[in-house]
């Protein structure tokens, strides 16, 4: 299987195979990354060098940790993964070819297979284009198995999430999963809220304070510390 790179997240290379139907997530690592400094001798250039390697070191603990909760879900969950993310798949290859550009890489490790979301959710999406119930059931129903999300955009969305092809709304991002309770708690705090409000008022041609605001007083009645104290790990015990 021959992949040729797709996009870049924040800790996660995409490529996919020309097909249109999958991605395939792997961690972003130096060799993915055109953004990166190259090494030279001004000691400001060498910082900043060893400043991005451990930030790759980070994306592959991070995706190593997000492949062992995934893996917990797969087991565990009453329905599979699909009952949180669009049809996602964990696979193991050997010296798996990739393209970035025009030179070839090899990769061996696991990877992330992931159906393609044609309606990706960024900031910019309309609140009322989808019911927000949704997200708060897929995360509401992780809290119960001890997972939680560890990054504001995707606690509260919209960022990060997406509707597959049978017009579900589900977690399309894995790489800020996560089994620490106080990190998730830390997300539900109210300066977080007001980051993410301000977050989509920059986009005020997009989102209106209002529909913000419902937006938010909607979320929070469910995302909050007492609901996150009584839902935890309650399938576990």
């Amino acid at each position: 299987m021959i992949l040729r790179n797709y996009k870049k997240g924040n800790c996660q290379a995409i490529f996919w195979n020309g097909k249109k139907k999958f991605v395939y997530k792997i961690p972003l690592s130096r060799k993915y990354d055109n953004n990166t400094n190259s090494i030279s001798l001004n000691p400001k250039d060498i910082y900043k060098y060893f400043r991005e390697e451990w930030r790759y070191q980070k994306n592959t603990i991070r995706f190593n940790n997000s492949i062992r909760i995934l893996d917990r879900l797969e087991k565990i969950s009453k329905n599979g993964l699909e009952e949180f993310f669009p049809e996602t798949t964990i696979i193991s290859v050997n010296r798996n070819e990739h393209i970035v550009g025009d030179k070839k890489y090899y990769y061996s490790g696991n990877m992330i297979k992931q159906e393609l979301i044609d309606d990706f959710f960024d900031n910019t999406v309309s609140l009322q284009s989808f019911n927000w119930k949704e997200i708060l059931n897929i995360e509401v129903e992780l809290w119960k198995y001890g997972v939680g999300i560890g990054a504001p955009a995707d606690t509260w969305g919209p960022k990060n999430w997406g509707k597959t092809n049978s017009n579900a709304v589900k977690l399309v991002d894995t790489s800020h999963l996560t089994e620490n309770f106080k990190l998730v708690s830390k997300m539900l705090h109210p300066d977080i809220i007001e980051y993410r409000k301000k977050k989509l008022l920059s986009f005020n041609t997009v989102h209106s304070p209002h529909d913000i605001d419902q937006y938010f007083e909607y979320m929070s009645s469910f995302l909050n510390l007492e609901n996150l104290h009584n839902k935890w790990g309650t399938y576990l015990n």
